[in-house]
């Protein structure tokens, strides 16, 4: 099981780092009150159909990990985190 859980760590490395990569983002425009609810929805919304499903499949499920998802997973949170850079 320990091997299985630092596989994991490992496999989710990347993901990790682009939901923190957006946070921060998050957390800064909140903190400049640059974020209009219903952009905060829409980042809600987002993190209900693309994170959490990741989320539950890969970390909590222990789920062997697929690259392609990964890397989907990853540009969708990079691309929002860009976007949001861009607009705010």
């Amino acid at each position: 099981m320990k091997d299985l859980k630092s596989n994991l760590t490992e496999d989710t490395h990347e993901v990790d780092g682009a939901i923190h990569y957006l946070e921060g983002i998050i957390r800064q425009l909140k903190s400049e009150n640059k974020l209009p609810k219903n952009i905060l929805h829409e980042i809600e919304v987002f993190y209900s159909d693309t994170v959490l499903p990741y989320m539950e499949y890969y970390y909590i499920n222990g789920e062997e990990i697929d690259d392609y998802y990964t890397r989907i997973t990853v540009n969708e949170i990079l691309d929002l985190a860009n976007t949001l850079n861009k607009l705010f």
